[in-house]
This record gives structure tokens, C-alpha cells and sequence, in this order.
């Protein structure tokens, strides 16, 4: 790879990063509002939700780290000393003083964790469909008729015009919304962040269009500072609250989509909005969520996050704090550190691994922080003693990490088909005799999980969290994987090789979570089949793709080192198929070279989310190509009702010759930068809504 890269594993690049990025950009302050609604005084308890508290005082932790005076912090949510509550009147009079405190240049962020809903648009020629998406504060009441609206809800006409005076002033902003229907705000045990309309009276004849969605709305006028809008979920979608991190001894309730936004900006310091976005859709594409596709939007899509300087690229060490309970580090669960994960100590951010001062484990891990505990090592023959003096300014860099390779899987209860003795045997035969090379993490029927399964009395409907239950045909416009109930062997062992295939496939997609450099650039490019249209998306967006569509993808390789490129296609039925190269296609991309491979026309045979795989892997001039054919496989029927070591990284992603079953995969820092695993996803459906 090129020599920053190259410099990165070696820790000098990722060292000068950590110092520039912990700088905010000169002569600016920078503010934020954390508004997270958990209790809803005037509605039924039943509406309550757990985790927008716990999403503002995780974002709250995080912008401490990044430098942000806690003066200039406002919180609204409940139950902490340093809030106040998270009402209408009080989210207005906050944004109020902001709006007066802040000055031209300086920056504001603001977040907002809570249900949302729609109601009838007041000004009708505004909407298309005739509604205004709203955020709901703590003191929502019911609809009121002589108002025409929900009493005290947030309108995305209020949103809009805050943004104004805010943009008029020349103050950049960050607008973050973590609730259902938030596309145009310009959220088991999952818990959708949504009350439905007629929930809150709003008027039954609008009901054939409430909660059927809207396009994308910016009122904001063109004002003196650029902004940005991240938003949970389209104007059609749920998002939903559960308990992360999945597999966590002490998981906590947070938002989906937030924490992977932090997540996001713990992991790259420094990203711009765009980075930060395209990381986000890769958390979500390596796992099987079906419920929502955030959005990203804004005329500052390419500024540094937070106002900070930094290239984006993943930085993997942090500097080492002095507590008196011990040394810590501003680093835990969120960018991969678990009990007694491994850390080299270095003198300076800049040293390789050759010149460590000595070693430490991790403990006491926290979503943003860990404590760490020197220990002995041997590394590279040489045995390390436990180290006794810790230099100012050491750091404490990550030596390996691990990559959840489990498949979550729970049972649904049918309350009009109640489960059989064949199926609850097929499911015992299951859980008794394993899923090799599978690991299988069963989950109880309330809890969040990759695959749920829903018994009928004729069939197995496997379903992705978050995907509505099996609907009959012909009413039904959606494909579901059915495993039909016949001899119990036969169906027990069709269930077994469907849940493989699916596990193969995300943990594919779970790798570009672990490995990469922004080693290419890539675009997806569509040409619409009923209008001939052609759009481009990048990374940040999920499109929607229709029938006849034919689509392409551009991949240009601007590094200093030649990079050889497999594209693999993964369906809605978990097939996973080589795109590119095919037929004997050359696919090693010379320093600055750009191709476009055409992949091929949609078809809705299937329906769903349908995914490409584009593995980057450095390239040596006289070597021969990279090929990981091996890693395709068939699909599951979809009905209506000598390696290098990171060939075999990803010989294992793929089970190869593996016969034992792993939770996790550990990932050596050696080779992280050997590849650049990215994830590009769209959702083909069958028509078009009206």
C-alpha cells in the first residue's frame, strides 16, 4: 500500500494523527445540545423507553474526550445532576441561548434520542404525502384538534427553522436525530422508537397516509455556514433501541444507530462526515438488520468531524492516563477492546512495535475507557518483564483484535400456530448437535438476534431482526426464506445448511468492519430502467433499486502500490457469487488506474437487501493475482409466502477446511492493513410506493 499506510501499521503516521486530531480548529469554540427523552410524563408508561439516556451521557463521555468545554454542554434528559428536562419549552430555550452564545465560525452539535412520529402537515403543499415528521419531547400530550396538531411535538418545520438562524449566523451545524420516522428531521428486546399516530389521536382520516412515509425534505435556506443532518431511519422506517454490545457480559440499552455513530467516532479521529457515515453503513451491513437505513445529508459531508483536523484513518493506540486507581486509556468495547485484550506500551506514538517499553492487558472495560494492567509477554522470542515506570506521554497501543464470528439466533412464538413437537424437536436436534464450523449464540424470544425463527404449522420462516412477520400469498409483495416441515431429518438438516449460509455470509461482511484503508475509491453507479436516468451513490447511501435497473461500479486505485481487487456479490438469499474478475478479467489495478465493472441488471425475483464485497489486497508486481472464488456458495431458496495470512483470514471468514466451531476470530495488527474490505449495500424492491 502507499507509504502512509504503510507508516500507519508501523505506528509513525497513527501517532502524528492521535496528536493532530485531539485539536480543535483554531480560533472557534464548539457547543452541543444531548436531548434524550426516556419518560414520557403525559402519555401511557407503556410508551417509555431506556435507552435515550443512556445514548446522550455515552455521547456526553465522548465529547469530554474530544476536547469540548463541559460549559458549553447542555443535556436534556432525566435523572442526572448535570440535566435539566428534556421538554419542549426547554429544548427551545436552550437552542435559544445557544443561538445567542454562539458566534460566527464556531460549531454546534446537536443530538436528539427519542420517539418520533407524523402527523398531518400544516401547511399541506410542504409535504407530498401530506405529513410532518415530528421528534416527540418529554411533556407530548395527545393530539389536539384546536391546534391541529400533537401537543408540544417538534416539527421538522421547527427543526428547519432553527437551522436557519443557527447557518445565518455562520455557525456550522451537526444535526443527529435516533428516532422512527426521522428522515426529514432537517429508533425483542428491541424496542422501536416510534409511537404510532393513532396511539396519539391524530385524526383516523388521515390514516391511509400516516406512517407510510415521505420523501426527503430540507426547508433550510441557503445560510452564511454549512450544516449536516444524520438521521436514523427513513421517513418510512422504525429504528429501534436494544442491548449493546451484543455478546457483552454488561450490556446496556442504547439506539441502534447511535451506538454505531460512536462507535464510528471512537474508532477514526478525525473522519470527515462522509467517512463517519460510510463506517456507520458498514456496521450495519455486517450484521443482519433489517428494520432501517439511515441517512446522511448536508453541505458539509466532507469537513472533519467536530471541527478537528485529521486524515479519518483508524487509529488503534491512545495515550495513557494516570488515575488513582491505576493507568487508563480512552478506549474500550466500542473499537474492540475486551478483557484482557493485549496492548504494546510505547514511549512515543511514533514508535514501532520493535522498540515497545513493554506490555499490558486490558480490564475493566467500559464502552469509551479501560483500565490497563502491565503484565509479562514474550514477543518475537524476547520475554518482557512487568513494567515498573510508564514514561508521560506513553501509549498504549492494540496488538490484536477480535471479530464476533457467532450467529444469534432465537425462537418467535406463533400465537395462532403455537410450536409443534416436530418443530421444537428440529430446533432441540439443532441446539444439541451444533452448527459446525458455526458457532450458534441462542437467544431468548424477546432479545435482539441475527436470524429468528418463526414456526408455522408448514414451515420454518427464517427472518432477519427487525423483518416483519411472514405474510400469505398473494397478498404478500416480499420473499421469505421457508424451510418447508416434512421428514424431521430432512427438514432438521435443510435448517442446519440455511443458517450456514447465512453465517458465511456476514461474517464476510463483518471483516470490512475490521480491515481497511480507504485503499480504493468506489462508486456505484445506476442507470434507471424507466427513465434511463443515471445516479451514483458512494458509500454513504443505501439506494433503492427497481427491476431493469442496470448497475456498474467504478473503482479507481490512487495509492503508490499496485492492489489487487475481488468484487463478490451477496443476494438477498445469503448466495455469494464472484462478480469481478470473471472470464479471465485482469483484476490487479496498477498505481492510479480506474476501471468500471459492470455488474449486472436487477431483477425482483428476490426482494430485499443485496450487497457487493470489494476486497482490496496489496499486490506485489510479480506475483500472481489474488483469487477468492473460494468464497462463493448458493443460495437459499427464496419463495413468496499456501495463504498469505490474510488469505486465510479470509479462508476462514469463508469455514475453508475449518471444522470447529469460534465465537470470535482474533485479527493481528500485522496484518490488518493487508486488505481493505468495504461493503456497499441497496435494497431491491418490487415497485415503486406511491
Amino acid at each position: 500500500m502507499n507509504s502512509a499506510i504503510k507508516n500507519a501499521v508501523s505506528g509513525a503516521m497513527i501517532g502524528l494523527l492521535v496528536l493532530i486530531t485531539s485539536l480543535p480548529s483554531a480560533a472557534s469554540d464548539r457547543y452541543a445540545i444531548l436531548i434524550g427523552v426516556s419518560e414520557y410524563t403525559e402519555l401511557d408508561p407503556r410508551f417509555n423507553l431506556i435507552g435515550p439516556r443512556n445514548d446522550v451521557l455515552l455521547m456526553y463521555q465522548l465529547l469530554q474526550q474530544q476536547n469540548f468545554s463541559e460549559d458549553n454542554v447542555y443535556l436534556l434528559t432525566e435523572n442526572h445532576p448535570k440535566a435539566i428536562a428534556p421538554t419542549r419549552s426547554n429544548i427551545f430555550n436552550q437552542l435559544e441561548i445557544l443561538l445567542e452564545r454562539a458566534s460566527r465560525d464556531d460549531f454546534v452539535y446537536l443530538h436528539f434520542s427519542g420517539h418520533g412520529s407524523q402527523q398531518p402537515a400544516a401547511n399541506a403543499g410542504d409535504e407530498i404525502d401530506g405529513l410532518d415528521e415530528t421528534f416527540l419531547p418529554a411533556d407530548t400530550k395527545n393530539w389536539n384538534n384546536a391546534i391541529r396538531s400533537i401537543e408540544n411535538a417538534i416539527t421538522d418545520d421547527d427543526i428547519s427553522n432553527w437551522l436557519d438562524k443557527f447557518r445565518a449566523k455562520g455557525i456550522f451545524v451537526w444535526l443527529v436525530f435516533d428516532s422512527c420516522h426521522s428522515g426529514t428531521m432537517t429508533r425483542s428486546q428491541w424496542q422501536p422508537r416510534k409511537i404510532p399516530s393513532a396511539s396519539l389521536g391524530v385524526p383516523s382520516s388521515r390514516s391511509n397516509q400516516l406512517d407510510n412515509g415521505a420523501p426527503v425534505k430540507n426547508n433550510s435556506q441557503q445560510g452564511d455556514a454549512g450544516y449536516v443532518a444524520f438521521f436514523a431511519a427513513q421517513t418510512t422506517e422504525e429504528t429501534p433501541e436494544m442491548d449493546l454490545p451484543r455478546r457483552s457480559d454488561t450490556p446496556k440499552r442504547y439506539g441502534l444507530f447511535t451506538f454505531h455513530l460512536i462507535q464510528s467516532l471512537s474508532r477514526s479521529p478525525g473522519a470527515t462526515y462522509r467517512q463517519v457515515a460510510e463506517q456507520i453503513l458498514q456496521n450495519y451491513g455486517a450484521q443482519l438488520w433489517y428494520g432501517s437505513r439511515p441517512m446522511f445529508t448536508g453541505s458539509g459531508l466532507d469537513a472533519p468531524v467536530f471541527g478537528t483536523e485529521g486524515s479519518g484513518v483508524r487509529t488503534e493506540q491512545w495515550l495513557i492516563n494516570r488515575s488513582e486507581s491505576g493507568f487508563e486509556i480512552p478506549a474500550g468495547s466500542l473499537v474492540g477492546l475486551g478483557e484482557q485484550s493485549l496492548l504494546a506500551i510505547l514511549k512515543t506514538p511514533t514508535d514501532p512495535l520493535e522498540k515497545a517499553l513493554g506490555f499490558a492487558i486490558a480490564t475493566n472495560i467500559d464502552p469509551l475507557t479501560s483500565r490497563i494492567t502491565m503484565t509479562e509477554h514474550l514477543y518475537q522470542g524476547k520475554t518482557y518483564p512487568v513494567l515498573t515506570r510508564v514514561p508521560a506521554l506513553a501509549h498504549a497501543r492494540l496488538i490484536e483484535s477480535k471479530v464476533d464470528m457467532s450467529l444469534s439466533i432465537s425462537q418467535l412464538e406463533n400465537p395462532q400456530a403455537p410450536s409443534t413437537k416436530q418443530v421444537d424437536a428440529i430446533i432441540q436436534q439443532l441446539r444439541n448437535e451444533g452448527l459446525s464450523p458455526v458457532h450458534m449464540d441462542w437467544q431468548a424470544a424477546k432479545d435482539a438476534a441475527d436470524i429468528r425463527l418463526f414456526a408455522t404449522p408448514d414451515e420454518i420462516v427464517l427472518l432477519t431482526d427487525g423483518e416483519p412477520l411472514p405474510c400469505k400469498e398473494p397478498v404478500c409483495d416480499r420473499s421469505y426464506i421457508r424451510i418447508p416441515l416434512g421428514e424431521p431429518q430432512q427438514t432438521a438438516t435443510l435448517l442446519a445448511n440455511s443458517l450456514r449460509t447465512i453465517a458465511k455470509a456476514q461474517n464476510l461482511m463483518r471483516l470490512g468492519t475490521q480491515l481497511g484503508s480507504d485503499a480504493l475509491d468506489m462508486t456505484l453507479n445506476v442507470k434507471r430502467f424507466d427513465s434511463g436516468k443515471l445516479e451514483d451513490f458512494d458509500g454513504s447511501q443505501i439506494p433503492t433499486l427497481y427491476s431493469g435497473d442496470q448497475i456498474t461500479l467504478t473503482i479507481a486505485n490512487f495509492l503508490e502500490q499496485p492492489l489487487d481487487v475481488t468484487v463478490l456479490f451477496i443476494g438477498s438469499d445469503y448466495g455469494v457469487s464472484v462478480a469481478f474478475p470473471r472470464k479471465g478479467q485482469f483484476n490487479r489495478f496498477m498505481e492510479e488506474e480506474e476501471k468500471i465493472i459492470k455488474l449486472g441488471t436487477i431483477n425482483t425475483d428476490t426482494t430485499g437487501t443485496e450487497r457487493i464485497i470489494v476486497i482490496a489486497t496489496q499486490a506485489s508486481r510479480t506475483a500472481a493475482t489474488s483469487n477468492f472464488a473460494f468464497l462463493s456458495q448458493k443460495g437459499l431458496s427464496k419463495a413468496r409466502s499456501n495463504f498469505r495470512p490474510i488469505d486465510a483470514l479470509l479462508f476462514e471468514a469463508g469455514f475453508g477446511n475449518e471444522k470447529q466451531p469460534r465465537g470470535e476470530m482474533p485479527i493481528q495488527e500485522s496484518i490488518k492493513y493487508q486488505a481493505d474490505i468495504k461493503t456497499i449495500s441497496w435494497v431491491t424492491q418490487k415497485k415503486k410506493l406511491d
